[in-house]
């Protein structure tokens, strides 16, 4: 099971046995993309981040799944990862967003386990853990890898355009693609 920082969901979006989930990305689409190694203290949203879930607040429950294999790579620890975690919840409940989990997988691209990105590990253990449902659910990300793992559990898929992914980005395959929360907000709350 991958780790996880939990809060418990807010009762008021709950429909029944479903809630309408928007599954993020960390890295390219919360905050920006670095490699492997991030310092608490230097955390800083992605513009538009916070407009756009504002905006989305009412509508979705908001989940992060992120690959960190820095941990794996010995670039972070499991602390250090959930310090940044913790300053992003910071961060983005200045702006009145709350996030209702976090998992991630702190396991290398060659080890085969069941929770990195694009297997389904960390879908399961939020279904399982907050009631979610494929067809009630958004997985937004920058990479091949977040894309396939939406389609991997049946949901929606939304790309986040990010140019310095462009030549791989070109050949992905996503629902949507979208510059960034903002307009991702847009979309989902006119369609």
């Amino acid at each position: 099971m991958p780790p996880s920082d939990r809060p418990r969901l807010r009762p008021s979006l709950r429909r029944g046995f479903e809630i309408r989930a928007l599954l993020l990305d960390r890295d390219g689409v919360l905050i920006p993309e670095r490699p492997y190694v991030y310092k608490p203290e230097d955390l800083v949203l992605l513009p538009n981040v916070l407009e756009g879930l504002h905006r989305l607040k009412d509508a979705y429950h908001f989940f992060v799944v992120s690959n960190q294999s820095g941990v794996a790579r010995g670039f972070d620890t499991l602390e250090g990862v959930r310090a940044c975690h913790e300053v992003l919840r910071s961060l983005l409940r200045t702006g009145g967003v709350e996030l209702d989990d976090i998992v991630f997988c702190p396991h290398h691209p060659d080890d085969g386990c069941l929770c990195r990105k694009p297997r389904t590990g960390m879908w399961e253990t939020l279904a399982q853990r907050h009631g979610l449902a494929p067809q009630q659910s958004v997985m937004v990300g920058n990479r091949g890898s977040d894309i396939a793992f939406g389609r991997a559990i049946g949901c929606t898929s939304v790309l986040v355009e990010d140019p310095a992914y462009a030549e791989e980005q070109a050949t992905i395959h996503s629902d949507l693609r979208v510059r960034d929360l903002a307009e991702l907000a847009s979309l989902l709350l006119h369609s």
